[in-house]
């Protein structure tokens, strides 16, 4: 499989997850977490990249 299908694949199946998930909880937000994800795919999914991805959108949403 292509890189970009692959990429193209998991990203709608973690955005329906993440929508499903935040329906049954509607307190949370799920442009955050959206955002959260992506960031953390973008800077390389290891853990230095989840330490970056989560300040940077507890910030974002604190500031939102």
């Amino acid at each position: 499989m292509p890189q970009l299908y692959a990429f193209a694949l998991a990203g709608s199946v973690v955005a329906s997850l993440a929508s499903w998930l935040f329906l049954e909880f509607p307190g949370l937000l799920l442009w955050a977490a959206f955002i959260g994800w992506a960031s953390f795919s973008q800077a390389g999914g290891d853990s230095a990249a989840l330490k970056k991805s989560v300040a940077c959108t507890v910030f974002g949403a604190l500031i939102a």
